[in-house]
């Protein structure tokens, strides 16, 4: 069996750039500054994947019981991420 894996492609090569393990499929994917986020499948926590180092950088946990995308598109724009100050 195998692990979930949130596959990172290169735009205009489609060469792929890394695997990033989850804990469950992904769900839908959203920019975030250079970072990119996702839940895992009716999942509580996002996470906060850097593209460029192929691995989960943050994770927040997600104030609803399920992934309504309404929902997780209204605490993406709650949070303050600054990309720019290192982890």
């Amino acid at each position: 069996m195998h692990e979930p894996t949130l596959l990172l492609f290169e735009v205009g090569t489609e060469r792929l750039r890394g695997r990033v393990p989850l804990p469950g499929p992904a769900g839908d994917v959203w920019p975030a500054g250079k970072l990119l986020v996702t839940a895992a499948i009716n999942g509580t926590v996002a996470y906060y994947v850097d593209p460029a180092a192929a691995r989960v950088v943050r994770t927040l946990p997600l104030p609803f019981a399920r992934n309504n995308e309404r929902d997780f598109f209204a605490v993406l724009q709650n949070c303050r991420i600054n990309a720019e100050v290192p982890l």
